[in-house]
């Protein structure tokens, strides 16, 4: 039995090699059409819970700048710095909606200062707290003098988040969001489970740089929750573990000098990124037309007339409609290519049984069983779906490193490609028992007299 199936496959391979290669490739691309059609399933999924968590039943609208870079360096020029902290205390105070301006960015540590600062006085921290480290450029963001990692610049409703807890230590208070003085300035951090070890309550964190160049002190008050996490201005999950988190401050002094210039750290402080940019406007659905109009008003009144108001949800629900429809796509081509192929083998089978008829009629006359037919059957199928899949693992490898079919993301591709494999399998070969059975005995002995 043996010599037969090793003959059977033989003949399929070498005898019926341009029918054996059609059918191959059709299964491949069959089942990159359907790790397509799962990745973006899974994808379409994720982005519906995601968006379901983070927006709920509120509206989110983001501001934007009309330009390029000759605009944004203008709004962020000192000229334009009043206009932009009169617009983001507006936006603060208004009672029609609540305005988050709560981002992830980096937290530099340097000393300027001193020639003999190194990588021995940065902070404590792991590899994996670095800038850039999920993208594999870590080692970019780490030097023999500046160091930087990941950080968070929270805005007052951020303690507010339905997942963020602490493990130990206290929130930030309100006063901590206002700097009186740049003198010896001490900013409050909270830090992510991953540097528990590292640092208890109350210890200093010297050499800080929060998007100025004036250095800070961080003194600890408390740590996150395992898993912490909050949905970023960008819609994206962003996970605590790994991150300092410290107010986005507030400047209470007199920052115009004498010669009406800006001081540097208000200047640095209020950035267009920091207050507007990277900030969202959340309301509730019956607010969201007097709010747009409330948001054109202000830029009205400052003269802001490079600003724009982006619907974020609006924006997200299409988004998401466009990945449903590209998924229902993927999903019917993958479902015809299949189709299209098991088509193509039954064709095969048929042709083979008829042009073998002689052989299969020798086999049924010297006593073969139904159960060693479909083994027969069996092994001619399983031949065309290994070396499928083996063609598809070639083709993972050489196309763009994986992505066609990256074991890596896409943990459900391989176990549906089993099932379907193993029951077009089973189908297959029930079908070849079927059309070797439906032969006639009598007409076979008569061609073999």
């Amino acid at each position: 039995m043996r010599n037969i199936i090793f003959d059977e496959i033989k003949c399929f391979i070498f005898n019926r090699t341009v029918v054996a290669v059609l059918l191959v490739v059709a299964f491949s691309f069959s089942f990159i059409a359907l790790n397509i059609t799962i990745t973006n399933f899974i994808s379409a999924s994720n982005e519906q819970r995601a968006a379901e968590e983070s927006y709920g039943d509120k509206v989110f609208y983001k501001i934007s700048f009309i330009g390029e870079d000759e605009v944004l360096n203008r709004l962020s020029s000192d000229k334009y710095k009043e206009k932009i902290k009169e617009l983001y205390d507006s936006l603060k105070q208004s009672n029609l909606f609540d305005y988050s301006y709560t981002f992830a960015d980096a937290m530099l540590f340097y000393n300027e200062g001193d020639a003999d600062y190194s990588s021995k006085d940065f902070p404590i921290y792991k590899k994996e707290c670095l800038s850039g480290y999920e993208d594999g450029e870590a080692d970019f963001y780490e030097s023999s003098d500046v160091l930087t990692l990941k950080a968070i610049y929270a805005s007052p409703d951020f303690e507010k988040g339905k997942h963020i807890t602490l493990s130990k230590g206290r929130w930030f208070t309100t006063d901590e969001f206002t700097v009186n003085s740049t003198k010896n300035v001490v900013l409050p951090v909270l830090l992510g489970s991953s540097y528990k070890d590292s640092y208890r309550i109350g210890d200093k964190i010297e050499n800080a740089h929060p998007a100025t160049s004036k250095a800070v002190t961080l003194s600890v008050i408390g740590f996150f929750d395992e898993n912490s996490y909050f949905y970023d201005n960008n819609n994206e999950k962003v996970i605590l573990n790994r991150y300092m988190v410290i107010p986005n401050y507030d400047i209470g002094y007199d920052y115009v000098l004498n010669d009406g210039s800006y001081e540097s750290f208000f200047s640095e402080t209020y950035n267009i990124f920091n207050k507007l940019i990277n900030a969202r406007i959340i309301c509730s659905d019956k607010n969201a037309k007097a709010t747009s109009e409330m948001f054109y008003k202000m830029i009205d009144k400052d003269k802001l007339y490079e600003l724009n108001l982006i619907d974020e949800t609006s924006g997200m629900q299409q988004y998401l409609g466009g990945l449903r429809d590209q998924t229902v796509s993927c999903s019917i081509i993958a479902i015809f290519m299949i189709l299209l192929s098991v088509v193509m083998f039954c064709f095969q089978v048929y042709y083979n049984i008829r042009k073998n008829r002689k052989k299969y009629g020798v086999y049924m006359i010297n006593g073969i069983t139904s159960k060693q037919l479909f083994i027969l059957m069996l092994a001619n199928a399983l031949t065309i779906f290994i070396l499928s899949d083996a063609l598809l693992f070639i083709l993972n490898q050489m196309l763009n490193n994986g992505t066609i079919l990256d074991f890596g993301t896409n943990d459900y591709t391989i176990v549906v490609l089993l099932v379907i494999e193993s029951v077009l399998t089973i189908f297959m070969a029930f079908f070849g028992l079927y059309k070797i059975k439906k032969m006639r005995l009598c007409t076979l002995l008569r061609e073999n007299e």
